[in-house]
């Protein structure tokens, strides 16, 4: 595996994880990108999800 591999977790953690939160908004996190991205990048978070 490589970290090309998982690219749409990368833009999430860019864009909507911040380090500085708790672990405990990470679910918060993922229902926002679930809510506000496109089909395309949901179907690609759930593939490098299940790997």
């Amino acid at each position: 595996m490589n970290a090309y591999e998982f690219s749409t977790i990368g833009y999430f953690i860019e864009h909507y994880f911040n380090w500085s939160m708790d672990y405990s908004d990470l679910e918060n996190c993922i229902v926002d990108f679930l809510l506000n991205e496109n089909v395309i990048n949901i179907k690609a978070f759930k593939k490098e999800i299940e790997r």
